[in-house]
């Protein structure tokens, strides 16, 4: 793992997929991210450059869109990127991380396969440090190669 890079994921049931993603903390494909929580494990402030891996995508799938949720404001003039390890801004070129609480950032509906494990990933790019704010970050991945129970 990069320096600078701090682990939220959660392994992966691959039981649990489905042709549509949940939305609650408990499915592979949704994850709430707190940067008080992040801080913490990190041991630190969250810093420019610092990325969130958010949730594994296994070998073989595809993900179809990448959503963002503001649950609690984040510190005032910050911003995240969401992509995956090799591309920062693949889903969502910006995410303000003070704005409105409950407001869903979405990326343009373009399926991206994966062929090698990845992660959907947050990028902070503002040089004020995070200290502060929860995120919900859902993806809708689909597995090739499985059967799909709906």
């Amino acid at each position: 793992m990069a320096a600078g890079t701090v682990d939220l994921t959660k392994p992966v049931d691959k039981s649990q997929f489905r042709a549509f993603a949940k939305t609650s903390d408990g499915d592979p494909f949704t994850r709430v991210i707190d940067f008080e929580e992040a801080t913490t494990k990190k041991g630190s402030a969250l810093a420019q450059n610092d990325t969130i891996d958010v949730i594994t995508i296994p070998a073989g799938t595809v993900c179809t869109q990448v959503m963002v949720r503001e649950m609690k404001v984040g510190t005032a003039s910050t911003t995240m990127q969401v992509g995956d390890q090799t591309t920062a801004t693949k889903y969502i070129t910006s995410v303000a991380l003070d704005g409105a609480l409950q407001a869903f950032s979405a990326c343009s509906p373009t399926a991206v396969f994966y062929s090698a494990a990845n992660a959907v990933q947050i990028c902070l790019n503002s040089a004020t440090a995070v200290t502060m704010g929860r995120f919900e970050i859902t993806a809708v991945l689909l597995q090739l190669g499985t059967s799909v129970t709906v």
